[in-house]
């Protein structure tokens, strides 16, 4: 996982409480090609799954507060995801 203690420049981006809309995808470009232009590191709290796929080098999933997946975009398949998003309350977490 990556360490926020690590030097450099980071960019911290949480979930917008305005929708973007239309503009999402737009921005969420801009900001994949400032962190390559610029060798920072952006991390993105999103919701939409499709997002963090398309725009993801790493996405990390939780359930109740716990890792459930923490991997690149191609590992992140739809029983990982029923795992993060209908876990039940009593149900234990599975690491990846």
């Amino acid at each position: 996982m990556y360490d926020l203690r690590r030097p450099g420049i980071k960019l911290i981006i949480g979930t917008p409480t305005v929708p973007i809309g239309v503009y999402t995808r737009q921005v969420l470009g801009y900001l994949r090609e400032a962190a390559r232009e610029l060798g920072i590191t952006v991390l993105c709290n999103l919701h939409q799954v499709d997002y963090a796929k398309e725009f993801s080098e790493r996405i990390v999933g939780m359930s109740r507060g716990a890792v459930v997946f923490e991997g690149p975009p191609a590992q992140l398949t739809d029983e990982i995801l029923h795992r993060i998003y209908y876990r039940e309350p009593g149900e234990a977490a599975q690491e990846s």
